[in-house]
């Protein structure tokens, strides 16, 4: 009885390993429809001030390297639909500029923002 109850184990992880690799699931998390990265690097001597601001969305600071400042933007759509949060990127803006010791960073959003459309700093 002990080898029939480890044969349907066993069975039943390969069913679910399967499931899994159809679904996407031991891919990693692919990125979505409805986002875009923005990466963008600034040169820098001494000290500098970065200014972030952003309509809605997170801001992470890391460490970085001596003389160089690294900016990535992940936008994402919001809206009901696939279509409406691929179409609401196209609303959200990016300044990333750089002038004599300081860096300025902007997201904003053309029109009424839809739930979940933001754009994350890092």
């Amino acid at each position: 009885m002990k080898i029939l109850s480890t044969k349907f184990v066993l069975s039943g992880l390969l069913i679910v390993a399967w499931l899994l690799a159809a679904c996407g699931g031991g891919s990693g998390t692919p990125a979505a429809v409805s986002d875009a990265v923005t990466n963008q690097s600034f040169a820098v001597n001494g000290d500098v001030t970065v200014t972030i601001t952003t309509y809605a969305g997170e801001i992470k600071v890391n460490a970085g390297g001596a003389g160089e400042v690294k900016v990535q933007v992940v936008k994402h759509g919001g809206g009901d639909s696939d279509a409406a949060m691929k179409s609401d990127l196209d609303n959200i803006q990016l300044s990333l500029n750089q002038t004599a010791g300081k860096i300025t960073l902007t997201a904003t959003h053309r029109g009424a923002v839809p739930n979940d459309s933001s754009a994350s700093f890092i």
